[in-house]
């Protein structure tokens, strides 16, 4: 029979991690209306946003599954531990060999087993269920902690496009198929108190692929090598024909408008060109 003081420690042991579950769940339910809450203010952004892995998205689903496999095996070394009635510890799982963690669990069972290593003085039925419930809930509160976690980072994650969508970096992206000519105008402003001469180059373009080398296209550039008063404007055109010789169809290309100001560095404005067909 569970003496109290042990039925008060199981107590302990559950209230403890259905508290510690609950916080995580309400920080991340927070981070969902934050979400939410973006989406009814900045609907263009989130119209843009699709479910992608940011670069570290897939390390952490590794070390994820990893923290995961040694929670469990800790878990089943500790039950084999209780059950031999061993004081030493159960050898753990190192890395991912599991065919050698059992070779290494069987002799440990071997070795220690009831018959050999009887019971020590003390160890009641009850405090064996005491010891597995602390490897229990030591295993199910490690594994809500990091799917919580992993949870948490998703919705980070989604904040962090919101945030680059709602203030998008300046960018060309056009639409043609091969054979066709694409054009688009900007507007440079001289922002300077003194007059500047104004150039513009698209030097090399690539399929976002990989297939094939970077060339350089045939870009028209009107008006180019111009010069602007201080505060004036001026519409730069600039037009592309996707000759079939560089441009397959329903593919992407990338490349970089370069814009420069006298001997100043180059502003690099990004350019994406689609051949694919229109939806």
């Amino acid at each position: 029979m569970a003496s109290a003081g042990e039925a008060t420690q199981w107590n302990e042991l559950s209230t403890r991690y259905f508290l510690e579950a609950a916080l995580r769940a309400t920080r991340n339910s927070d981070l969902y209306l934050v979400v939410l809450d973006c989406a009814a203010r900045h609907p263009g952004a989130i119209a843009r946003l699709v479910p992608s892995m940011d670069d570290g998205a897939e390390a952490r689903a590794r070390r994820h599954a990893d923290e995961f496999l040694a929670s469990c095996g800790r878990f089943v070394a500790e039950l084999a531990r209780l059950a031999a009635g061993a004081a030493d510890e159960a050898p753990q799982l190192r890395g991912h060999d599991v065919a050698q963690w059992h070779a290494q669990l069987t002799n440990y069972m071997n070795g220690n087993g009831e018959a050999a290593a009887p019971p020590r003085a003390g160890v009641t039925a009850s405090r064996k269920v005491l010891q597995f419930g602390r490897a229990y809930f030591d295993l199910v509160g490690t594994l809500t902690r990091i799917g919580a976690e992993a949870e948490e980072q998703g919705l980070r994650h989604v904040l962090a496009q919101i945030e680059r969508l709602k203030y998008p970096e300046p960018m060309i992206r056009l639409r043609a198929a091969p054979g066709e000519t694409i054009a688009t105008e900007l507007l440079v402003q001289n922002t300077r108190a003194e007059r500047a001469v104004v150039s513009c180059r698209v030097p090399l373009l690539r399929s976002v692929n990989g297939v094939g080398p970077a060339f350089a296209p045939d870009v028209v550039i009107e008006p180019n090598d111009f010069a602007l008063e201080p505060s004036e404007e001026a519409r730069v055109h600039l037009s592309l024909e996707l000759t079939t010789g560089n441009f397959m169809p329903d593919c992407g290309y990338v490349g970089d408008l370069h814009v420069r100001r006298g001997d100043e560095p180059e502003v690099r404005i990004p350019l994406q060109f689609d051949t694919g067909s229109l939806p």
